[in-house]
This record gives C-alpha cells, sequence and structure tokens, in this order.
C-alpha cells in the first residue's frame, strides 16, 4: 500500500507541491584523472518540502551534516552519493519561498526508500542547500 499517496492530498492542502528540476546523478567520466559529473535532468517534477523535525535533526548530527536541510519527499527513486559507482548524488533545484530565487540542493541522505511495482514508487531525503549557483 502507498500510504505516501493515501495522505499526500492532505498534506498538500497545508504545504503545496513544489516543481523542481531533478538532476538525475550518472557515473561520473575520467578523463586524466578528473572526474566529471554526468546528470540526467529531469523538468518540472513535484516535490514535496518540509523542514527537519527533531528526530531528522538528531540523524543528521549523527551523520556529521551541516549546512541548510531540508527534507523532500518525491515520487521516483532519489539517489545520494554512492562511490562505487563513482555517483556523486542527485540535484534537486527549486525555491525555498514561492517566486524565489531557484537554489541547487544537494541529496546528502536518502531516509526512506518505497518502491511500487504499478508507479514509480516515493522516495524521502534530506538535501543540503549548495552554492546559489544553476547547474
Amino acid at each position: 500500500m502507498n500510504l505516501h499517496g493515501v495522505v499526500r492530498q492532505a498534506v498538500q492542502a497545508v504545504n503545496p507541491d513544489t516543481l523542481c528540476t531533478w538532476q538525475q546523478s550518472l557515473p561520473a567520466t575520467q578523463s586524466g584523472g578528473n572526474l566529471t559529473p554526468a546528470y540526467n535532468t529531469v523538468s518540472n517534477v513535484p516535490v514535496q518540502v518540509q523542514g527537519l523535525n527533531s528526530r531528522d535533526l538528531r540523524h543528521a548530527e549523527f551523520l556529521n551534516l551541516e549546512g541548510v536541510l531540508r527534507k523532500v519527499y518525491l515520487f521516483g527513486n532519489i539517489q545520494g552519493v554512492v562511490r562505487p559507482n563513482l555517483q556523486g548524488g542527485d540535484l534537486l533545484s527549486f525555491a525555498q519561498t514561492y517566486g524565489g530565487t531557484v537554489q541547487v540542493w544537494l541529496v546528502v541522505d536518502v531516509m526512506e526508500q518505497w518502491p511500487d511495482a504499478v508507479q514509480a514508487g516515493w522516495s524521502a531525503a534530506i538535501v543540503c542547500l549548495q552554492n546559489d549557483v544553476i547547474v
């Protein structure tokens, strides 16, 4: 059962989804000892952006995560860093406030992934604000 799908409408009544650009990390290419990141870009992805609750903050503290952090929920298989595959983590580009400046957020921890045989499933992840440069 997709519990996220069940509660999604009620959550959106209080906190509407934000559309983002999702850059899915692909294996980096190597050239002369340098790694060049590669991404598959998907536009207009609805994402539910929330602040971290106390449990999430403790989790982030134990992982030694610092910076401006948010928790996001989205339909799909979001990925953080996968070092054996030379993947640096997915990037999400969205504004913190309605009509605000679009900023880049790095997936630093995937908290939940719920695959679904019928749909794409959904994921919950902690993202960290990167430099205000759009990639």
